[in-house]
């Protein structure tokens, strides 16, 4: 009898079983990558203009929807801001490259959004997809990015 004790404590306190055992619960244990519907904590937002030339800068440019309604996603209608905001503050930053955007205004992580197209007489406003709207109206419930200014738009070289 108490070989048979002795035989099943040997197993069960085996350094292999324990190791693969740690394995399993790390993996049950470790995230799943985030699904489509969750929006991961961005630090800001990035508009990628650089396919479109003709974008021109602007202390106050808009960032709507799909057309034909092309619904205003940015700045917020109901949270415009004052002049003295958009002088101290401005609405969006202009970089060149995703690092300098990462360095200045959109933090660490930011959500990257391809503009579809340079819309208003000025030049200075974009279009995006209706996925892309989405995406911009869900993550501003966590980023609040309408209320901080937390935008930045990558510009071609030059502009």
């Amino acid at each position: 009898m108490k070989n048979d004790t002795q035989n099943t404590a040997s197993v069960l306190f085996r350094p292999s079983l324990l190791l693969a055992a740690a394995g399993v619960i790390s993996a049950l244990l470790t995230p799943v990558a985030t699904s489509a519907r969750q929006t991961p904590e961005y630090t800001g937002i990035v508009i990628d203009v650089r396919h479109l030339t003709e974008i021109d800068r602007s202390p106050a440019p808009v960032i709507y929807g799909p057309a034909p309604k092309q619904e205003t996603l940015y700045p917020d209608p109901a949270h415009v801001p004052t002049p003295d905001e958009v002088q101290d503050n401005s609405v969006v930053r202009y970089y060149h490259t995703p690092e300098q955007a990462e360095k200045g205004v959109a933090g660490e992580h930011p959500l990257i959004v391809r503009a579809e197209a340079v819309v208003g007489p000025a030049h200075d406003s974009v279009r995006v997809t209706a996925e892309d709207a989405e995406i911009l109206k869900n993550a501003d419930k966590t980023l609040r990015y309408s209320r901080n200014w937390k935008v930045a738009f990558l510009i071609p070289e030059g502009h």
